[in-house]
């Protein structure tokens, strides 16, 4: 691929970016709320509501 190919290509491509980093935070934010519904099946309702789900999970 040429230097002026990647140019192009880049430049075409730049508008974009912002889509691409709120993609990745909306991913981010689905993987974090995926782990803690996870985590959190594995915890009492008690353990849930007193705050103390990552403790015995990770512990």
């Amino acid at each position: 691929m040429s230097m002026t190919n990647l140019k192009s290509i880049l430049k075409k491509d730049a508008p974009l970016t912002p889509a691409y980093i709120l993609l990745l935070i909306w991913l981010l934010f689905s993987i974090v709320i995926i782990g803690w519904i996870f985590a959190a099946s594995f915890s009492t309702t008690r353990e849930i509501f007193t705050g103390t789900l990552f403790k015995v999970v990770f512990t």
